[in-house]
């Protein structure tokens, strides 16, 4: 029922929806690559706001619990799978409610800072049974880590927005789709 086009469903979506959460997975495993220790920095976050902008549709839904979880079996981190499916769920309803309300790029950041309800649950969830003063210092580390998150995630968003809307690739884009 998702993809319906004409009461038939359409392979084609379907297969682009597969390619992008193929190219998700892929950005963020080299982007894990880069960054050593007990953190995971996702830059894929900017590539997902720019295809929820994009694609019109609940395809990129599903796009964004298949992603978010992959990438948190793949680092072996499962207590976060929740979180991350519950950030990626709203980016996508904020970005379809409001898409029409607001301009893209502020819309785009606030997506961005999302990232940051990581903190509470890990405040709740992983670091309960650890002293204060652990507690605290892993939070100013993971609001450090969240914050470059942030920032690269909004700057590739930005990027890949400019481009695709200077080379009208965004129109073309959606039309196809």
């Amino acid at each position: 029922m998702i993809f319906l086009n004409k009461n038939k469903l359409s392979i084609k979506k379907i297969c682009i929806l597969g390619l992008i959460t193929a190219l998700l997975i892929t950005v963020s495993l080299t982007t894990t690559l880069f960054w050593k220790g007990k953190y995971v920095v996702q830059f894929t976050n900017g590539l997902y706001i720019l295809f929820c902008l994009t694609i019109p549709g609940i395809g990129m839904l599903i796009v964004g619990v298949v992603y978010g979880s992959m990438i948190d079996s793949i680092a072996n981190s499962f207590i976060t799978i929740p979180i991350t499916i519950f950030i990626n769920v709203l980016i996508f309803l904020i970005i379809k409610i409001s898409n029409k309300t607001f301009v893209q790029h502020i819309l785009a950041l606030f997506c961005c800072v999302l990232v940051f309800l990581y903190i509470p649950y890990q405040w709740y969830v992983n670091w309960n049974g650890l002293s204060s003063d652990e507690r605290y210092g892993l939070l100013i580390s993971e609001l450090i880590v969240d914050a470059i998150q942030l920032l690269v995630s909004f700057i590739i968003f930005e990027f890949m927005f400019l481009t695709l809307t200077k080379t009208k690739l965004i129109i073309k884009i959606q039309k196809q789709y």
